[in-house]
């Protein structure tokens, strides 16, 4: 969360072309398990910063260690993909609310009650 959302449905693909920043990509983490993270930066080496959505502490991976890159999520029926404004706010702006989502998910939660 809050991007994705329990029940919803993650649509995966293999890369068709190079990662970017913004991306949502399936990783094995230290080779066991899966995670969905965002792409916040990308190295001159090639390794890659990931953040999800509600953390505020990064990590890095090898290109090597992904599996995958969400193409699309389906949530309460309706088909989300790169092109709706819900995706486009993840992989824009709130990139820079790094320190604010701690608040901004309480705040989120609250009103979900």
């Amino acid at each position: 969360t809050p991007f994705l959302d329990p029940g919803d449905t993650v649509f995966l693909d293999l890369p068709q072309g190079p990662i970017e920043v913004g991306d949502v990509i399936l990783f094995a983490r230290f080779g066991e398990k899966y995670v969905l993270h965002r792409v916040v930066s990308i190295s001159p080496d090639g390794s890659l910063e990931l953040l999800g959505d509600a953390q505020i502490r990064s990590e890095r991976i090898l290109p090597e260690h992904i599996r995958a890159v969400v193409t699309g999520i389906r949530r309460e029926g309706r088909y989300l993909d790169s092109s709706s404004l819900l995706w486009k706010f993840f992989r824009g702006p709130w990139r820079y609310t790094r320190r604010l989502r701690p608040w901004i998910n309480r705040i989120r939660n609250h009103f979900r009650r």
